[in-house]
C-alpha cells in the first residue's frame, strides 16, 4: 500500500528521503586519512628515533667500557634498518583489525629487541624496562582491543622474566622492593592501555558519526535543490539576513536574470 502523507510525517522510516548511509556510500574522508597517516607516521618515527637511540648507547657502552656484548650493537644496527624499513615501506592503515598483520613486523620485533637488551645488557635493567611499555601504548592507539591486551601480556611477561634474571641474586628486602616497582609499572602500563585504547576507539566512532552526517547532509540538501529546481513556479529562499539563499531556473526566467552564477548571497 501507498504511504499518505500523514503516514510520512508519523513514520519517519517510511519518508521519501533517505535518513542513514550504508557502509559502501561512507569512503573514507580525505582528511580522516591524512589523520590516520599522520598518526602512523608518528609512531613508525618514534620507532626508529628509539633504534637510533638504543644503538648510540650500545655504541658508547662498549666504547668506554669495552666488556659490552659486541652482538648487541649488530642487533641495535638492525634494529635501526629494521625500523627505518616499516618507515618507509609500509603504508599506513586504518586503526584496529587492519593493524594486526603489520603487529610482528612492527611491535613484535620491538618487543624481543628490548627483552634481549633487558636480558643481556650491562646497564642498569630499569634504563630498559620502559621500552617494553611503548610497544603497549602504540598497541592501544593502533591494534584492536584483543591485540591491545595481547601485548600488554607480552610485555609484562618479558619483564617478569628479566626481573627474576636481575634480581635473583640480590637479599629479600631489595628483591621485594624492586618486584613490587615492577608489578606498580604493569599495573600502570595496563591502565595507560586501556584508557588510550578506549579514548583512541571513541575518537574513531566520533569522527565517523560526523563524517555520516555531514555526508547525509550533502545527501539531503542535493534532492532539495532537485526539488526546487523541478518546480514550475518560480522559487526564492531568502535567509534571515534579507540575503538571497536559492533560486530556482523558473524564478530567472520570470525576473530576466538568468545565466548569472553570482546570485546566491545577494541582498534582496
Amino acid at each position: 500500500a501507498m504511504s499518505t502523507p500523514m503516514d510520512l510525517v508519523a513514520n519517519p522510516r517510511d519518508g521519501w528521503m533517505q535518513t542513514s548511509l550504508s557502509a559502501d556510500e561512507l569512503p573514507a574522508p580525505s582528511g580522516e586519512q591524512y589523520a590516520v597517516t599522520r598518526i602512523w607516521l608518528g609512531f613508525m618515527t618514534a620507532r626508529a628515533m628509539v633504534a637510533m637511540l638504543l644503538l648510540a648507547l650500545q655504541g658508547l657502552g662498549l666504547y668506554f667500557r669495552g666488556n659490552d656484548p659486541g652482538w648487541l650493537v649488530a642487533l641495535c644496527a638492525a634494529y635501526v634498518a629494521a625500523t627505518l624499513a616499516t618507515r618507509l615501506a609500509l603504508k599506513a592503515v586504518q586503526p584496529g583489525k587492519p593493524f594486526e598483520r603489520y603487529w610482528p613486523a612492527t611491535l613484535g620485533v620491538d618487543l624481543a629487541v628490548y627483552f634481549l637488551l633487558v636480558w643481556f645488557g650491562r646497564s642498569e635493567m630499569a634504563n630498559y624496562i620502559p621500552l617494553l611499555a611503548l610497544p603497549p601504548v602504540i598497541c592501544a592507539v593502533l591494534g584492536t582491543w584483543r591485540l591491545t591486551w595481547g601485548t600488554v601480556i607480552v610485555a609484562s611477561v618479558l619483564i617478569g622474566l628479566s626481573s627474576m634474571r636481575h634480581y635473583r641474586g640480590q637479599d629479600a628486602d631489595s628483591q621485594i622492593m624492586h618486584y613490587a616497582m615492577v608489578a606498580l609499572y604493569v599495573l600502570a602500563m595496563m591502565l595507560l592501555a586501556s584508557m588510550l585504547h578506549r579514548v583512541a576507539r571513541n575518537y574513531g566512532v566520533q569522527q565517523l558519526k560526523s563524517y555520516s552526517s555531514q555526508r547525509l547532509a550533502r545527501l539531503q540538501g542535493r534532492i532539495q535543490d532537485m526539488v526546487v529546481q523541478s518546480v514550475r513556479d518560480g522559487v526564492l529562499v531568502v535567509g534571515n539576513t534579507g540575503r538571497l539563499r536559492a533560486i530556482n531556473q523558473a524564478a530567472q526566467n520570470v525576473l530576466h536574470i538568468s545565466g548569472r552564477t553570482s546570485l546566491p548571497g545577494l541582498p534582496i
